[in-house]
């Protein structure tokens, strides 16, 4: 894996933000359009906001696929790269966009006619195609911030089974700042860590934070409904990292 140098300064603000976009899943029949477009929306109200899309961006039902089937959808395979073009054009213009997640619902393309949705994404839009694992060097003014990031893969339906798979992915990479899609329920927690500082002899305090982004479809009608799944909250991620003092906040993006 490699680590990715972003610089990101703010403009007439002490802090940028990273907001995720996962699991739109453009061409469901459950897709909630009016709540990615106010997502996108927020995202482009400010110079000091972008986007890091952790996956599932396209339903991508083949008949091989798990789960709902092929007339589940709203839209065909060529519709949904339209519109998801469509969607992404304005975050492309505002130049807001760090990079596309390798994902389940992409993987389906790769595995049955080696395409992938969210490389062409990537490489529609000229933007960053990270694969499974977005590991970001994030400089900030002065401050220097790790951020590891992935779509996931966990099928725990709590939030305790949820919580646990967020947190092994200390065991993948050490970072400050740990996010994940695909479990399309908002989850945020942070924990308080030491690293041994061999220069003073000390034990250094540091704050890990995780968090777990919703998703943009709606519950009613679903294969979430279907399962008699819990009801998660859908709203995304937004992680803020400050220019004048080593201060990382994750906090829930109100639907």
């Amino acid at each position: 894996m490699d680590l990715v140098p972003v610089t990101l300064d703010p403009l007439d603000s002490d802090y940028i933000e990273i907001v995720t976009t996962a699991d739109l899943h453009i061409g469901a029949r459950t897709h909630d359009s009016a709540r990615a477009a106010r997502h996108r929306q927020y995202i482009l109200d400010s110079p000091n906001r972008y986007t890091l899309c952790l996956g599932d961006d396209f339903e991508n039902n083949l008949r091989s696929s798990p789960g709902a089937g092929v007339f589940e959808q709203q839209l065909s395979p060529r519709e949904q790269r339209a519109y998801g073009l469509r969607w992404f054009a304005p975050l492309v213009e505002a130049d807001a966009l760090l990079g596309f997640l390798e994902s389940n619902h992409s993987f389906r393309g790769l595995k049955e006619a080696d395409f992938s949705y969210e490389e062409w994404l990537a490489d529609t839009c000229k933007t960053r195609y990270f694969g499974y694992h977005a590991n970001l060097k994030v400089r900030v003014g002065e401050q220097v911030y790790t951020l590891f990031a992935t779509h996931g893969s966990t099928g725990a339906s709590t939030d305790g089974g949820l919580l646990n798979a967020v947190l092994r992915l200390r065991d993948v990479c050490d970072a400050e700042v740990y996010l994940m899609g695909h479990a399309h329920r908002q989850l945020v927690h942070e924990t308080l860590r030491v690293r041994p500082d061999l220069a003073t002899n000390t034990l250094a305090e540091y704050r890990q934070h995780f968090a777990v982004a919703g998703s943009f479809l709606s519950y009613d009608g679903s294969y979430a409904a279907q399962l008699n799944l819990p009801r998660g909250c859908p709203g995304q991620i937004s992680v803020r990292l400050y220019a004048d003092c080593h201060h990382a906040e994750v906090v829930r993006l109100a639907d």
